[in-house]
């Protein structure tokens, strides 16, 4: 009776935060503060060998040119529709101007391999375990080395009210994060990686309009991370990403930037 008194009151509460909890008689509110982030910066090796899921994305691009820009590095770049075999790109670059996704895409390959590192373009579907780890074995036998650190950047868009959504639209949205992280996750199973990124969602936290699935996909990568972090040690971190100024799932394709802007 008296839990029950308590949440008749909560719709009340002043302070009400978007998560509230009641332990042994006490009322608790979840609050979020800044902190300084340190200096430190997770060592990339020269010649280090980099997954990027959703790597032909906005975001995956972004990451392989950072990455570029620090080390000649070794990156596998996976998205799951085909992408022209490297011997097309010339013919590609010519037939098609530059408002074409594929040219933009071929472009920053080309500017990250002039720097210094090496591209390796697979077409593989994140949430199919055997894939990934056929992809993984193909890398070390090409390579001759293990992958190093892994980001998981794919991703799906979502919007529109619960109600309208129908069970595909919102299984293919929970698919690259939710089916995707465990897949990948037991792909790599006895792998020691320097670090695993999840790339979540600010939806996870505050919420949005019309993202009902997106937001369930990134609070499992949260909670996913949380939890491996916890049972394994592993660096394993899931990042609440806002949205993202000129790359990223929120930026419709004709305001994108040219490739080789700043992200």
């Amino acid at each position: 009776e008296r839990l029950l008194a308590h949440l008749l009151r909560e719709p009340d509460q002043m302070d009400a935060g978007i998560f509230t909890a009641y332990r042994h008689g006490r009322r608790w509110v979840k609050h979020y503060q800044p902190q300084s982030l340190t200096t430190r910066r997770a060592s990339l090796k020269a010649d280090g060998i980099y997954l990027i899921t959703g790597g032909l994305g906005g975001l995956g691009l972004t990451f392989a040119h950072q990455f570029a820009r620090q080390k000649p590095v070794r990156l596998v770049l996976t998205g799951r529709s085909a992408f022209p075999p490297r011997a097309r790109w010339p013919a590609w670059l010519a037939e098609h101007d530059s408002t074409n996704p594929t040219v933009r895409q071929i472009r920053q390959l080309q500017e990250i391999e002039a720097q210094g590192s090496q591209v390796w373009i697979a077409q593989a579907d994140v949430t199919n375990e055997a894939e990934m780890r056929q992809l993984l074995r193909d890398v070390q036998a090409a390579w001759g080395s293990p992958v190093q650190g892994v980001i998981h950047a794919a991703g799906v868009p979502a919007g529109g009210l619960i109600q309208l959504k129908t069970t595909d639209v919102i299984e293919n949205v929970l698919a690259a994060k939710m089916q995707g992280t465990r897949a990948l996750y037991k792909a790599l199973q006895g792998q020691p990686l320097d670090f695993f990124v999840l790339c979540s969602s600010l939806t996870s936290i505050i919420g949005r309009l019309g993202q009902v699935d997106y937001t369930a996909a990134n609070a499992f990568m949260d909670a996913f991370a949380r939890y491996q972090h916890a049972q394994t040690g592993q660096f394993i971190t899931s990042i609440n990403w806002g949205a993202w100024d000129e790359v990223g799932m929120a930026v419709p394709p004709g305001q994108r930037p040219t490739p080789g802007a700043s992200a």
